[in-house]
């Protein structure tokens, strides 16, 4: 029987598991918690990978959208059109 203070191997990970999720959540802000979490147990709960996985990942995510950005021109479009457009 376990004392009170005393805390089993299994609440240890438990305890772990949710301190890497929170400080993950924290650091990739923009990021929904399905997609940190996905990545974390992709990497079979290794912290390290899993940040340079998401530092990757919003690395390749700037990158391509400023690229899409300089390959989109749709010429001048004004806002009231858009607006009509877009949101009627």
């Amino acid at each position: 029987m376990q004392n009170q203070g005393e805390m089993s191997g299994e609440q240890i990970m438990d305890e772990e598991f949710d301190m890497d999720l929170e400080y993950l959540r924290m650091m990739f802000p923009g990021l929904s918690n399905d997609s940190v979490l996905d990545v974390y147990m992709a990497n079979n709960g290794d912290l390290e990978a899993t940040i340079d996985m998401l530092n990757q990942l919003e690395m390749y995510t700037v990158e391509s959208s400023d690229t899409l950005l300089d390959t989109l021109d749709i010429g001048d479009v004004s806002e009231s059109l858009f607006s009509k457009l877009w949101c009627s």
